[in-house]
Order: structure tokens, then C-alpha cells, then sequence
């Protein structure tokens, strides 16, 4: 079954911009497809309320957070859907909780990720557009993406246009689905395969804490910020992600053999 993340990036109680992305697993970790970034009007809270009852498949399956700590937490859920509320800190020397972080990480992560084939956008739209070149301008590439696969203007290089993995794991079923390859088998004779792999390698893609001021994102910075807020929270939370179908059947095989093995 398909699983979102929305977004919110907020200022004391009120909403400006929210991005719906929808993850999946592949070899190489979690991945975003980019269903719709957008930013908010005079009506905030019923923007992202008819949003997430648009698709059935959004009902109880999306994760809502929202930048601006409690407070925007609150709001959110006066008005209907509870949230994880995550406080952007002025630099990486303050007081932080676990969902606590600074912007220039949020950027960082998503330019990473970004750059490295694991966020997709099937078609972009124009505030999307801006807050792509919004958070590659503010990005610290050195830090970021020094040897990532996309080229300046974004696009994948030539060398490896397939994005994130030539063996994908389609999770969402969905029109949206990021692959319909299947699972390779077998890889090896003792369950080498890509969908076991791909419920290890969930860590270790967040941006480093650097003592930088956070980077101005200009007219484009409420989306930006809500889009890199999608990616950075399914990276820091990559553990409660759900199993693909072909994981959990594998691993059922697993503790079938164990059973057998050991009765």
C-alpha cells in the first residue's frame, strides 16, 4: 500500500506552503516521488484538508509534519489532522530535540538525495520548478552532493540516467509507482536479495550539521522548505517505514527455513 509524507512549512500557527510526496523503497534506501508542492493561499488549513481527502489512498496513509514546532502543530490539529512538529534552529550550536534541525541541513539532505537519483518529480509544476532552484542555490554542494549524479541544472547525468537503481522494489501499486521491474532472483543461493538489502540501507543520508547561516531561499523559500522538510523527515524516520510486499514475503521464507531448521 502506498505511504505519504506531507509537509508543511510554517510560521507560528500559520501554513504557507505544503509538498505531498509519496515514498518507496529501492536498493539503495527510501525514496520520494513528488506528488504536488504548492504554496498555500488565505484559506491554509482547508487547502491541505481537501488535499488529503482528494485520493483515498491518502486517507490514513499520510504522515503529516510541519515546520514551526508545536505551535504550528497545534493549529494543524485544531483544524483536523495531527502532526510531528519540527523546529528549525537559527544554527547547529542551539539546544535540539530529535526532530529539531537547522534549514541549511533541511536543503543539504534534499539536495543530496536529490542529486543522487532518490527523489523523482513526474511532473513538475512551477512552484515546484522555483523551489528546485531555490534549494540548489542554497545548497552547500560540498557538503551536500559532491558526488552526486545530477549535473547543475538537475538532470541525472548521461552516464546513469536510470535514477536511483537499475533493480527497484515497487511498493505503491499505485500509477505513480517508481518501477515495475521485479525483484532479481535468485541473487545468490542464501537470500542475497535486492529487497532485503534495500530494508538495511535506510541510514546514514542526512546532511551534516555545518555553522552556516541559514541560506536565503528567496521568493521561492516557503515550498522549498516544505519539500526539503518531506525528504529530511522520511530519511530521519527511514526505520518506520513500512516492509514491501516482496521484504515481508521474503522474510517469512526466512523464518520458515529457521522454524524447519531448528523443529
Amino acid at each position: 500500500m502506498a505511504q505519504f509524507i506531507a509537509a508543511v512549512h510554517a510560521t507560528g500557527a500559520t501554513p504557507h506552503a505544503l509538498a505531498l510526496v509519496e515514498t518507496g523503497m529501492s536498493a539503495s534506501g527510501a525514496t520520494y516521488t513528488v506528488r504536488t508542492v504548492r504554496s498555500l493561499g488565505d484559506s491554509p488549513f482547508d487547502e491541505i484538508e481537501s488535499l488529503l481527502a482528494s485520493e483515498r489512498q491518502y486517507v490514513g496513509n499520510t504522515v503529516v509534519v510541519t515546520t514551526g514546532g508545536q505551535k504550528a502543530a497545534d493549529a494543524l490539529h485544531a483544524h483536523g489532522p495531527s502532526a510531528a512538529a519540527v523546529t528549525l534552529r537559527a544554527d547547529s550550536s542551539a539546544d535540539r530535540d530529535a526532530h529539531d534541525t537547522t534549514t541549511q541541513v533541511l536543503v543539504d539532505t534534499f539536495e543530496m538525495l536529490y542529486r543522487a537519483g532518490a527523489v523523482t518529480l513526474p511532473t513538475p509544476t512551477d512552484a515546484a520548478s522555483g523551489a528546485l532552484r531555490a534549494l540548489y542555490q542554497g545548497a552547500d554542494l560540498d557538503n551536500a552532493a559532491p558526488d552526486g549524479e545530477r549535473d547543475e541544472s538537475g538532470d541525472l547525468d548521461a552516464s546513469d540516467a536510470s535514477g536511483p537503481s537499475a533493480v527497484e522494489v515497487e511498493q505503491s501499486g499505485s500509477s505513480a509507482a517508481l518501477s515495475t521491474e521485479t525483484v532479481k532472483r535468485p541473487l545468490d543461493a542464501r537470500e542475497a536479495s535486492a529487497a532485503a538489502v534495500a530494508m538495511d540501507v535506510r541510514t546514514g543520508r542526512i546532511a551534516a550539521e555545518t555553522n552556516e547561516d541559514a541560506p536565503d531561499l528567496g521568493e521561492h523559500e516557503a515550498p522549498a522548505l516544505a519539500l526539503a522538510l518531506a525528504v529530511w523527515y522520511g530519511e530521519t524516520t527511514a526505520d518506520d517505514l513500512p516492509e514491501t510486499d516482496q521484504a515481508d514475503e521474503i522474510n517469512q521464507k526466512r523464518a520458515n527455513r529457521n522454524a524447519a531448521r531448528n523443529g
